[in-house]
């Protein structure tokens, strides 16, 4: 029932079917020049391709500085795990 609030599904579907089915299109595309790099060519190299490729690349998360702290959220090893004891002295 529409009341200015609430308007039920079958209200929704019963306006929907009243509607014409828009015109189908593709999609809207644009030509290479609209790209700022080249693409497809082999032009834009990947300087640490080969670091990535045998894993030996090094990641923002992999940065360790002196005196950093790290933190991690502990979860319980079983759902529904409660914590049963916390000391905040310990590192």
């Amino acid at each position: 029932m529409r009341n200015g609030r609430r308007i039920g599904f079958g209200d929704l579907a019963a306006d929907a079917a009243k509607e014409s089915v828009p015109e189908r299109r593709g999609p809207e595309t644009q030509g290479p020049e609209g790209f700022p790099l080249p693409f497809g060519k082999g032009e834009v190299s990947i300087v640490d391709l080969r670091d990535i490729t045998v894993g030996t690349a090094r990641y923002g998360a992999d940065v360790r500085l002196p005196g950093m702290k790290c933190a991690v959220i502990a979860r319980p090893p079983v759902t529904g795990g409660k914590l049963v004891s916390f000391d905040a002295a310990e590192p």
